[in-house]
């Protein structure tokens, strides 16, 4: 039999219906296997060893405090509060026992080997069971190769993981375009855009810069960097940039699909059908926000699986993932930041700044007034020149609050933690001091005192993150933690060189709210709406505008949209008078279009998907609900004036021009 016969035969036994029933349960009954023998295997194995609350024990002659509280018969027994150090102890115990727990768990891997099973069901039904076979032993060949030469390892890993995310691209891609294969005029816009898309040179070129993104960047690590590090690099690169890259993509084809069809007038062969104006666009819409879904999911899969692949890695200091190296620890430092404050979903709470007195900032407002008419009368006479005052006092007022000067103390309240005190979950207190010019060579020496009683002192290096387990016994009644913080040794009575201060943001308050793999899958949903947004806006630029200029109009809409914050915080110090006091009208047209465009836009910012997921910082879904809705109704408003202005156009005329 000859090669194309043997190969039509192959593909004859692929499209048969017994064949996939076969092969299908097949494939279900070997995933279930691998995961009992994974489950078996790990209960056969020595379980890890809890760590003992010892501080918590009572000591010869006394009882726990509610013991005492019980025994009304026995009032002389000794009691005794727990330092900060045993309660430090004591919360290590519990977080460390809930990382082994975490780490024990199954349910991971029984996700991965659902969606790995699932995802061989939908080759097997999409015909392609034969010809993906081939490639998995083809990949298993070069893996095998790369063993045995370890100097080709980088270069064989790097096909090896290129071939896979074309081989996951393909069939995500097929599975869409049938998913879009229904009768309506609609789908068959979408399809044929997703076609085109998938046809041209550029897309392909972004296409394969994502692959090669996702394969390349697990090469570029620093196997000698601590993991957490990597892990963070990892998701801040792998998401970012390929989000990036897709948003970039979707934006240039959605205008290009839009334009080049009115210029060609290829249009007249759609418009003449007939085909609704609102169907035309919401079927170009469909088909590019299908291909951002594909390369989404292609980015989501790649950046999950290695994230999983890089958390079952020794970290600094263990001889195999979560074993220390002489099992001096029960978990390294590397290992329980990794745990606690990346791969995880905290919610943060940052001190609430003290309630001013109204009647004193109008005064102090009304003092600055006068001082300055001193030199400029007709200062003050304005609303803006009102505003402007309160403006500079409050900021003048917020780093007050955020100074502390040498041996010196000032208090903090976070409020909002009855949830981690109801739950008894450990509180991680994050804290970044500067001073002065920040000098590497400078420890400085802080001392926290809470309203429980509690002390910590710790002797710190300035401009660098620093973390401090805490007891849920450190919050009142009234869900606050009561904190001072002395610039200095406290019992000492010793001071640090400079004034203390901290940014806005420096003072925080975190716990653990949520699972890190769903703040993975909120984290993706929001960027596919995003990159829904955008696409929108390029095609309805594209309804009235010729391609380079809706180009510019839906790529500076992007922008706007990614730095509407940055723009926001930069406006509070844009100054629209001169030294003199003579307003520049140039500045304030500026000002009033910069508020205009960035100000609807600040949701969009503000839900930063990606930096939430590097810092493990939770997407709550409230969040995801509000932008989401906002998102689809900027989607709604430019879907409606872009049906209405492709309606009012005369295609039969347009010449692109």
């Amino acid at each position: 039999m000859k090669i194309g016969e043997r190969i039509a035969a192959l593909d004859r036994l692929q499209h048969d219906r017994l064949f996939k029933l076969i092969a299908t349960v097949v494939v279900v009954l070997a995933g279930i296997a691998s995961y009992t023998t994974y489950v078996v295997k790990r209960a056969a194995e020595p379980p890890r060893v809890e760590i003992n609350e010892q501080y918590f024990a009572p000591q010869e002659g006394e009882k726990p405090a509610e013991a005492a509280a019980a025994d009304s018969k026995s009032p002389e027994v000794k009691t005794r509060v727990p330092t900060l150090e045993e309660t430090q102890a004591r919360q290590a115990a519990r977080i460390i026992n809930s990382i082994l727990a975490r780490q024990a768990d199954p349910t991971g891997v029984g996700v991965l080997a659902a969606t790995a099973t699932g995802f061989a069901v939908l080759i097997i039904w999409l015909n392609l069971a034969i010809w993906y076979a081939l490639i998995t032993v083809a990949i298993a060949g070069f893996y095998a190769f790369g063993r045995l030469v370890p100097g080709f390892s980088g270069t064989i890993t790097f096909g090896i993981a290129a071939l896979g995310l074309w081989a996951i691209f393909l069939v995500l891609l097929t599975a869409v375009r049938i998913l879009l294969s229904g009768p309506s005029r609609v789908l068959a816009i979408a399809r044929n855009t997703l076609d085109e898309a998938a046809r041209m040179k550029i897309s392909g070129v972004f296409i394969v810069l994502v692959v090669l993104l996702l394969a390349a960047l697990p090469l570029l690590l620093d196997p000698k960097q601590a993991l957490r590090y990597r892990v963070q690099s990892f998701l801040q690169y792998g998401t970012g940039l390929s989000y990036m890259i897709i948003a970039v993509l979707c934006v240039l084809f959605s205008v290009y699909s839009v334009s080049m069809e009115q210029r060609s007038k290829t249009i007249w062969q759609t418009v003449t059908k007939p085909v609704a104006a609102w169907q035309y666009i919401l079927g170009k819409w469909l088909g590019v926000v299908s291909l951002a879904a594909v390369l989404l999911g292609v980015t989501g899969g790649a950046v999950f699986l290695f994230t999983e692949y890089l958390r079952s890695q020794p970290a600094n200091g263990e001889s195999s993932a979560y074993r220390s190296a002489d099992d001096s620890v029960p978990l390294t430092p590397d290992r329980e930041i990794l745990e606690t404050q990346i791969l995880t979903a905290r919610m943060g709470v940052t001190f609430s700044p003290p309630q001013l007195d109204p009647v004193a900032v109008q005064q102090s407002i009304e003092a600055r007034i006068a001082q300055e008419k001193l030199t400029r009368p007709e200062f003050g006479d304005t609303a803006a020149d009102k505003a402007y005052v309160r403006d500079a006092l409050l900021q003048l007022v917020s780093l007050e609050q955020r100074t502390i000067d040498p041996g010196k103390d000032r208090q903090y309240v976070f409020e909002g933690l009855s949830e981690p005190r109801d739950k008894g979950l450990p509180i991680m207190f994050r804290f970044k001091p500067e001073a002065g010019s920040n000098r590497p060579d400078l420890l400085f020496t802080i001392t926290f005192l809470f309203s429980n009683g509690a002390v910590a002192t710790e002797k710190v290096s300035l401009a660098q993150q620093h973390t401090i387990t805490l007891s849920p016994s450190v919050i009142d009644d009234k869900g606050r933690i009561v904190m001072n913080v002395f610039n200095g040794d406290f019992y000492e009575r010793t001071a640090n060189p400079n004034a203390l201060y901290f940014a806005p943001l420096a003072l925080e308050m975190t716990y653990e709210a949520g699972s890190y793999r769903l703040n993975f899958a909120r984290v993706f949903v929001i960027l596919w709406l995003k990159i829904a947004f955008v696409t929108m806006a390029g095609i309805f630029a594209a309804t009235f505008l010729s391609f380079p200029v809706a180009t510019l109009t839906a790529a500076g809409i992007f922008l706007i949209a990614e730095s509407s914050r940055f723009i926001q915080g930069a406006l509070e110090n844009w100054q629209v008078e001169d030294y003199k006091g003579n307003t520049i009208w140039f500045f304030v047209v500026i000002d009033k279009i910069a508020q205009a465009v960035s100000a609807p836009l600040a949701f969009y910012a503000d839900l930063k998907p990606t930096q939430r997921l590097v810092d493990g910082v939770l997407l709550p879904w409230d969040s995801v609900a509000t932008g989401g809705l906002l998102l689809v109704a900027l989607v709604m408003g430019l879907f409606a004036l872009a049906s209405y202005v492709f309606r009012s156009r005369e295609l039969a005329i347009y010449s692109g021009n």
